[in-house]
């Protein structure tokens, strides 16, 4: 019965475009969060106080790498708890979930061109704010899908955008590091 209510609910184009809309986006997220620690490196590397300071390059990156993540860590959190108050500013939580989408997509676009110019200020800052955007997107597309789908197939529905995510994040995560190897972790962000 599960499954095919599941099917049912995916013939409706609306429901199928949602669960991928949400997949795409988290499936891109899992895929380049672990370039930030080599935006992080390279951003410690080119911040000219940071050759006075004391302590070896490795412990100075360790530093500069876990203070950036506390900042992540709090606008994360702070995102996640103003997703309603933010999403409400939008006509529908699809058209949010869209906005939003495309700007996490053009947010990875620049954060990649602008590493590969040495601009690692706004490459670091552009790559911050994919996780912010993630984090405003997974509240919104949670509560949309269970407002959509039946409440019976609901954690079946949810399994099958994890699982959909999950696959898209391993495809694009081996396309960007052979990109990565190839041309460079700008180019392959």
């Amino acid at each position: 019965q599960i499954i095919k209510s599941s099917i049912t609910s995916f013939k409706d184009i609306q429901n199928f475009r949602l669960t991928i809309n949400i997949a795409v986006f988290s499936g891109f997220y899992h895929a380049a969060k672990d370039y930030l620690q080599l935006i992080i490196s390279a951003l410690a590397l080119s911040i000219p106080v940071y050759g006075t300071l004391s302590g070896t390059t490795n412990e100075k990156e360790i530093v500069l790498i876990g203070i950036s993540y506390f900042i992540i860590y709090l606008l994360t959190a702070t995102a996640s708890q103003n997703t309603n108050t933010i999403g409400s500013n939008f006509r529908s939580l699809e058209k949010y979930l869209s906005f939003l989408l495309l700007l996490g997509l053009v947010a990875g676009l620049f954060a990649g061109i602008l590493y590969n110019f040495n601009f690692f200020v706004f490459s670091f800052a552009l790559f911050v704010f994919i996780f912010v955007v993630e984090n405003l997107r997974k509240p919104a597309g949670i509560a949309l899908i269970a407002s959509r789908f039946d409440d019976s197939i609901l954690a079946s529905i949810l399994s099958i955008e994890s699982q959909l995510s999950s696959v898209l994040g391993a495809i694009l995560s081996i396309l960007i590091g052979v990109m990565a190897d190839w041309l460079g972790p700008g180019f392959a962000i």
